[in-house]
Parts: structure tokens; sequence; C-alpha cells
């Protein structure tokens, strides 16, 4: 069939690259592995790279609760829910990390020229409007933080 000829080889093109898009989440990344060797090595398609949604990645960076600077004036109501804070903090910081090592091995993964970008978890989802165009922004520009 001449069409499917076409369309064959246009995904063999140099103008088309294939993303992968998973959740930190392990069975989502097996999956994507899954959905990796089979585009590279049963369609011979090409990789362009990774994206990683819904992850903490780009938090991993902030600072723990108690590394705030507090003014010498602070209420002691301030100190004590910094310190109950601070043992979510820490959990949320060590996914964070996970978080980051998996984007580096998606990186890995996708090889020279290829990428891994990283999207927030947004706090609503990604239905509205908004939320939508704050991910475009991420993509476009990864330096962009994410809007709480």
């Amino acid at each position: 069939n001449h069409n499917q000829h076409d369309m064959n080889a246009f995904f063999r093109s140099d103008a088309v690259s294939f993303l992968l898009v998973t959740s930190p989440d392990r069975e989502a990344v097996q999956e994507a592995y899954f959905f990796e060797k089979k585009t590279r090595d049963e369609l011979g398609l090409d990789l362009g790279g990774y994206v990683l949604n819904r992850s903490l990645a780009w938090s991993a960076h902030l600072p723990m609760p108690d590394a705030v600077q507090r003014p010498a004036a602070a209420p002691p109501a301030l100190a004590s829910a910094l310190r109950r804070l601070t043992p979510l903090a820490q959990a949320e910081a060590q996914l964070a990390q996970t978080h980051a090592e998996l984007a580096g091995e998606l990186k890995g993964r996708a090889g020279d020229g290829g990428f891994a970008w990283v999207l927030p978890r947004l706090p609503d989802g990604a239905g509205a409007l908004e939320a939508l165009s704050g991910l475009a922004d991420a993509l476009i520009d990864p330096n962009v933080s994410p809007e709480a």
C-alpha cells in the first residue's frame, strides 16, 4: 500500500522523533522502558527523549523548613510549626531527590542529543487552561518554576 509506505517513511525520517511520557511511578517508568525498546528495536523509530510528568524533581533544591531564617521576635508557635513540618518536608525532599535521580536516568537512556524534561505535579491537575499554560511554559523553558 502506497499510503502505508509513505507513512512508514515519514515516521522514520529525521523530521520525526518520539517522546515517551511517564510519571515517576515505578510501574509507569517500566512501561515507558518497554515502549522505548519496542519503538527502537522493533519499529526502528528514533526516540527523542522523555517527559517526566507529575514530578517533584524541580523542588529538589529548595531549603528545608529548619534552614529558614526566622526573625528574632518570631512567636514560639512559628518555631513549633516548623519543627512539626520538618518530618513532612524531609519525606518530600527525599521523594524530590528520587525524582531528580530518575530524571537523570531518563536523560542517560535518551542518549546523546536526547533529553528528559521534567513537569511538575500540579495541585489541581492539568484540566484548567491556566495549568496547561504553566506546563507549556515549563516545556519551553526548563528554568521556569511552576506556580503553586
